[in-house]
């Protein structure tokens, strides 16, 4: 690729990103576009405006570019007596790998967009601060290293949760994250699927791995996980004094319904921050499916009803919206007998 299409191409890249955040919240926008500068470095503080100057930008940043090898190169020659052959060699290899650099994090900002368009719902405006300039240099460095499909899906999708509310990942999840391993991905995206915001049921684990617990005890040593050995961990739900009490996952709750400051035990695999940070940006079949395991442990108490809600967001306050009825209230069983 010439440096005029590398730079048409990364135009064109560019202002279909910014094009896609023009239906998100301001205080969003503004976030996604000092990521995206950092990463790209041919965004302006306005969409309308980088419209008008990207190109002069990125045409002024790769003479900027050319300036500094050519130095860097004239350094090198005075300081060492070396074959010019190895110099020329050694300067295409360098902007070889920031060619793959770049690439990795441009291809990172077009799927972080995706995924901001496809759950705009999910961006809390209230919540929203501007993208933190420390994470950002962190993020970068891992990002730009980022060589596989994957991997690079898994940093968007950091990327894009990091805008929507900064401060959801920590640096110590984006280092972790950076040495994440196949098998790792695999095993914890398997317990992922019956997540809630910060458990898993026993026993939706025990059918997960019924005959084979190594694969939770290296999550465990992992640092993903508590509770795989030893005594199981329980979490104690207590209703408040209107008999509510509430599990999140994923912008969904379960609404369990019993008698004032009654109290429920379930057993639990816990999840560390870190595993709590990266079970939220594994794709899952079914966001209502950890809730609903967690629903099977209690509903052996008869005098428990449930549904699974939506949580949404109104003139600033949480609503639960009920999609699934998982055990009608006990004057609705009585009217359907």
């Amino acid at each position: 690729m010439t440096e005029e299409e590398s730079t048409t191409s990364t135009s064109v890249a560019l202002n279909a990103a910014t094009s896609a955040l023009t239906g998100l919240p301001p205080p969003i926008q503004r976030s996604a576009i000092k990521a995206f500068n950092q990463l790209v470095g041919a965004l302006m503080s306005y969409p309308v405006a980088w419209a008008d100057r990207a190109a002069s930008k990125i045409e002024s940043k790769t003479s900027a570019l050319r300036m500094m090898d050519a130095a860097v190169a004239k350094a090198a020659a005075e300081s060492v007596v070396a074959d010019p052959e190895v110099i020329k060699r050694a300067a295409d290899n360098l902007l070889r790998k920031e060619y793959r650099k770049q690439n990795n994090k441009e291809q990172i900002m077009h799927e972080a967009v995706v995924e901001l368009a496809r759950e705009p719902d999910r961006t809390s405006v209230a919540d929203s601060e501007v993208i933190d300039e420390d994470w950002l240099n962190v993020f970068e460095q891992y990002a730009e290293t980022a060589s596989t499909d994957r991997m690079r899906g898994i940093w968007a999708r950091v990327l894009a949760g990091e805008i929507r509310k900064s401060g959801t990942f920590s640096i110590r999840t984006l280092r972790f994250l950076s040495e994440f391993s196949q098998e790792e991905a695999f095993n914890f995206s398997k317990l992922a699927q019956f997540a809630t915001k910060s458990y898993i049921a026993r026993s939706a684990v025990k059918e997960l791995f019924p005959d084979d617990v190594r694969p939770l005890l290296f999550l465990e040593n992992a640092g993903l996980i508590n509770g795989a050995t030893g005594i199981p961990l329980e979490v104690t739900l207590t209703f408040d004094n209107q008999g509510m009490a509430y599990v999140f996952a994923r912008g969904l709750v379960l609404r369990i319904h019993g008698k004032p400051e009654q109290k429920s035990n379930l057993e639990i695999i816990a999840l560390t921050q870190v595993g709590s940070d990266i079970a939220s940006i594994i794709p899952i079949s079914d966001e209502g499916q950890g809730l609903r395991s967690v629903w099977k442990e209690l509903s052996s108490d008869q005098t428990l009803w449930a549904d699974l809600c939506k949580v949404i967001e109104a003139d600033g306050a949480l609503l639960a919206e009920p999609i699934e009825a998982l055990r009608p209230k006990p004057d609705e069983q009585s009217d359907s007998v």
